[in-house]
């Protein structure tokens, strides 16, 4: 994953540029043993939204 939650290749490039990870999926979270699923989905669902934004280059105050 990228600085902006977009998923890489193994040489580092994004896999698509208008795709976004969030959630367990991200670093292999084992999401029931730590009990924090909707902790991780809340904050990285933000994290690939504002990136998202930032990437379409809309600004929204």
């Amino acid at each position: 994953m990228d600085d902006r939650f977009r998923p890489v290749t193994t040489t580092g490039q994004p896999v698509y540029d208008n795709l976004y990870a969030a959630g367990s999926i991200l670093a292999h979270q084992d999401w029931i043993r730590t009990k924090s699923g909707t902790g991780l989905a809340v904050a990285t669902s933000y994290g690939a939204i504002e990136a998202m934004i930032e990437g379409s280059g809309d600004r929204r105050s």
